[in-house]
């Protein structure tokens, strides 16, 4: 168990009314999670905290058997968790290299383990070396998203969050983001968690899981 929600309940500080209610899940590395759940279930909210973006309201979430409110936030988020939330994770006035190098200035890598660690990255998400400098802006839909992928694992994280980034991809290009993402779990031992509708994904998972008005339901395992 790599990470565990404990009679997890969230609501915005200024309602009254809970977001999430009594969820309790654990993760384990080397599987693929996805949920899914209609706009508003709930998804995106309990990805956030996971990603440590936000406290929940009630009840713990314990990483590695530490409470998460004992560790430190920047630390978690930049080290511990690769997180992929559609509209506002690339630079996109930057190159594919500055994209991915950020994370990993924030950590301070060694320049040679940069090197070594970008060219495994693009290996796995199968995007062309050659195009490390150009802009972000000049690249194709499927490209983007590869790119999304490949700075979520610049800082080398247990854990890849993803808020449906295959929302609008065609058969070709959800089929080569659910690759990669099932190559990260099974050989790469990462825990991928995947919010989405996806019906085509949600046949890969290793758990699936609903969300409905706040409250998440285990479905089935492969």
């Amino acid at each position: 168990m790599i990470l565990k929600m404990v009679d997890v309940e969230y609501k915005y500080k200024e309602r009254n009314k809970l977001i999430l209610k009594n969820i309790n899940i654990e993760f384990e590395k080397g599987k693929v999670y996805v949920i899914t759940g209609k706009s508003g279930s709930g998804k995106s909210v309990l990805l956030g905290i996971i990603s440590g973006l936000d406290d929940c309201t009630n009840g713990n979430i314990i990483y590695k058997n530490k409470d998460l409110k004992t560790i430190n936030r920047d630390v978690y988020r930049n080290s511990c968790i690769g997180a992929i939330f559609k509209y506002y994770n690339l630079l996109s006035n930057g190159t594919v290299l500055d994209n991915i190098l950020l994370p990993m200035s924030i950590n301070k890598e060694k320049e040679q383990n940069k090197r070594e660690l970008i060219d495994d990255i693009l290996k796995i998400v199968g995007f062309d070396k050659s195009k490390l400098n150009i802009k972000v802006d000049n690249l194709s839909e499927e490209e983007k998203k590869k790119i999304y992928i490949a700075k979520a694992l610049s800082n080398n994280p247990d854990l890849i969050i993803s808020d449906d980034i295959i929302e609008n991809c065609d058969e070709k290009e959800e089929q080569t983001i659910i690759d990669i993402f099932i190559e990260l779990a099974h050989k790469y031992n990462k825990c991928v968690i995947v919010a989405t509708n996806s019906y085509k994904f949600a046949s890969y998972a290793d758990e699936l899981w609903g969300m409905s008005n706040g409250k998440l339901m285990y479905i089935k395992s492969r």
